[in-house]
């Protein structure tokens, strides 16, 4: 588990500028209700999500896995309740 906060993370990992950050925590502190500074950098167009994605796993100590890599197996989505998986299922 990392003790970096996330604009550090970001800026570490080149993902983000410095100055971006800052601006983008004095925009998160002016704005009422206190959105999440990840929200606010993909708002801004600042990070990708992708970049938001990894930093938050490196945060976690987790690795970041692309779950859509994976086919589910066939025992494990018999389990699933079949109307589950229709509303699981990206529409074409």
């Amino acid at each position: 588990r990392s003790t970096y906060r996330l604009g550090d993370l970001l800026v570490l990992h080149g993902f983000l500028k410095p100055e971006a950050l800052q601006e983008a925590l004095q925009q998160q502190l002016s704005q009422p209700g206190r959105r999440l500074l990840g929200q606010v950098l993909l708002e801004r167009g600042d990070i990708q999500a992708v970049h938001l994605q990894m930093a938050l796993a490196s945060q976690a100590g987790m690795p970041l896995v692309d779950c859509r890599a994976f086919k589910p197996d066939d025992e494990a989505l018999a389990l699933v309740p079949e109307d589950l998986l229709r509303e699981a299922r990206p529409t074409a």
